[in-house]
C-alpha cells in the first residue's frame, strides 16, 4: 500500500495468480466496495486488508460482456 501511495499504480506487479484479470492485465476499479473486496487477496498472514478510495477517470469506456484475457490496451477509439 505504501508503495502505491508513493509511486502510483505499477502494472509490472500485475499477477495472474488470482485467476481474475478478465480483460487482460490492468488496474480494475468498481463503484461497489463489496465487489472490490471480493477480488482482493491478502498475501501475508494478517487478517487485515486495505482498500483505496479513488476517483477514476474512465474517458471513453469500452463495454463488453465477453472475457478477453489477451487484451493489453483498450480497443482503438477507447480510453479504457
Amino acid at each position: 500500500m505504501c508503495s502505491i501511495m508513493k509511486t502510483s499504480f505499477d502494472l509490472s506487479f500485475f499477477s495472474w495468480r488470482t485467476n481474475f484479470g478478465r480483460f487482460g492485465a490492468g488496474i480494475y476499479a468498481s463503484s461497489t466496495s463489496s465487489k472490490s473486496d471480493s477480488y482482493s487477496q491478502n498475501d501475508c498472514t494478517s487478517n487485515w486488508k486495505a482498500m483505496l478510495l479513488n476517483n477514476v477517470v474512465v474517458g471513453e469506456g469500452h463495454e463488453t460482456i465477453v472475457d478477453d484475457r489477451s487484451l493489453t490496451e483498450p480497443p482503438a477509439g477507447y480510453d479504457s
